[in-house]
């Protein structure tokens, strides 16, 4: 409903803006080596993005539990998946982007990339004594604003048309 009336119509999602990868994301000066991945872990990495499944009981009923297969590491040349809160910190884990750097070294995402991604402004997570791995929490707790800002002047330019 807009300016009391009420409007229903079909539409074609219409996208005007530039693709971005992930590659496009990435920062290209000096990263710190904390969140580069020691080469004798790349196989723990593997084995948690790999795909899985286990026959799991409980009580009488027995069921197949089973997760599908990650990249690892993240393809730069397309959209990044989903961040979520666990994507800081330095154990192996499922979730966590992964990427290799220009001299094939695996590593982390670093706080600037993941927001990026979540199209904030660079250090927007950046305050006294808030360390890197809330940071990537922070960004992983948000709303791509970005995203929702462009829906949002989408709508607005529909509904003026009414």
């Amino acid at each position: 409903m807009t300016k009391g009336k009420v409007s229903d119509f079909k539409g074609t999602p219409v996208y005007e803006g530039k693709n971005v990868s992930l590659g496009d994301v990435l920062f290209r000066g000096k990263i710190d080596e904390a969140f580069y991945i020691d080469t004798r872990d790349i196989p723990k990495w593997q084995k948690a993005k790999g795909a899985k499944k286990i026959l799991r009981k409980k009580g009488n009923h027995e069921y197949l539990w089973s997760e599908g297969k990650i990249p690892f590491p993240d393809n730069l040349n397309t959209a990044s998946r989903t961040l979520i809160t666990s994507e800081g910190g330095k154990s192996v884990s499922r979730v966590r982007h992964v990427v290799i750097d220009n001299k094939g070294r695996y590593r982390r995402l670093i706080p600037i990339e993941l927001e990026r991604l979540n199209l904030f402004p660079e250090n927007f997570t950046l305050f006294k004594d808030i360390k890197d791995n809330k940071r990537a929490f922070l960004m992983g707790n948000a709303l791509v604003v970005g995203i929702v800002e462009k829906i949002g002047t989408s709508l607005s330019r529909i509904l003026d048309k009414i």
